[in-house]
């Protein structure tokens, strides 16, 4: 735990314990942590966390508690190539994290996993205060597909950074589909009490009927689609992009595994999505099993 009489101390934090907050210094401290500069993430020097004494994270381990939190899971190799460029440092650094308890890991036959921990969380969270942040680390197979979700975004910003774009805000599913179903809920409770009605008191088709009247219009106002149904295709990750000409775009991204039908593959390709298919998997081009979708090959992305 954080040694919070250390940090009161240091003048960061005043308050009761459970009931603690930031000191306009401590407010300083962490707005200068925030804006640490990408381009300095291997450097070897380090920052002082000033959340808790412990805690001396350089540019790199901050990067890499912000890679977990906006994915929930990576691969350690993909931190490792992605943060620090496979420098010799990054093993340790990446141990030290782990050693502090603010990442945990999940050793697999194919791969280890990293996530943060709920102190990794909470740290971050104290420096993010205003983004959302991922814990956790699914389990079997589903562990492999949520990681290959980080892998997929370096490809897609490398590509938005080439065309001249940047990437302004990454959401995963689950945050899109949070987004939309609140939205739906209070668009429908609006539409009722128009009806004289209320939401809470109408039964439970008629409440589930006004939610999926407002889903589609909400869903495609966030740039996701919408079949003939009316069911929401959701993406593994949709991206918001600031455009050359000063426009902001959305691009949906989902990662296609061998357990994919070449059906669902299909509908996310007509859903407009960016397919990425991970070059482990046994669909991929050059993988052990084969193309698995041969009539979609061309149109996916190895990584």
């Amino acid at each position: 735990g954080c040694d919070m009489a250390a940090v009161e101390r240091g003048g960061l934090v005043s308050g009761q314990q459970g009931n603690y907050r930031l000191t306009p210094q401590g407010a300083r401290a962490l707005e200068q942590l925030d804006r640490a500069p990408h381009h300095d993430d291997t450097r070897q020097d380090s920052i002082r966390l000033q959340l808790d004494a412990r805690y001396e994270l350089s540019p790199a381990q901050q990067r890499v508690l912000s890679d977990l939190g906006s994915f929930r899971i990576a691969r350690e190799d993909a931190i490792s190539r992605n943060v620090y460029g496979h420098e010799p440092h990054a093993r340790p650094q990446i141990e030290q994290l782990k050693t502090d308890g603010l990442v945990q890991q999940l050793r697999q036959r194919d791969a280890t996993y990293l996530a943060l921990t709920p102190a990794g969380r909470d740290v971050l969270r104290q420096a993010q205060p205003n983004h959302s942040i991922h814990t956790g680390i699914p389990r079997g197979t589903q562990a492999r597909h949520d990681a290959a979700v980080y892998d997929a975004y370096q490809h897609a910003e490398r590509a938005i950074r080439a065309d001249g774009g940047s990437v302004r805000r990454i959401h995963l599913e689950e945050d899109l589909k949070a987004d939309i179903r609140r939205e739906a809920y209070i668009s429908a409770a609006r539409s009722l009490r128009q009806q004289g009605l209320d939401i809470a008191a109408v039964t439970k088709p008629e409440r589930n009927l006004a939610i999926r009247e407002a889903t589609a219009p909400i869903a495609r106002a966030h740039g996701v689609p919408v079949d003939d149904d009316g069911a929401v295709i959701y993406p593994d990750m949709q991206l918001e992009v600031d455009r050359p000409d000063g426009t902001v775009g959305r691009c949906n991204v989902e990662v296609v595994t061998e357990h994919y039908s070449a059906a669902s593959v299909a509908a996310k390709q007509r859903a407009g999505f960016s397919l990425y298919l991970p070059h482990a998997s046994s669909g991929a081009r050059g993988g052990g099993g084969g193309v698995s979708v041969p009539a979609l090959a061309d149109e996916l992305l190895d990584f």
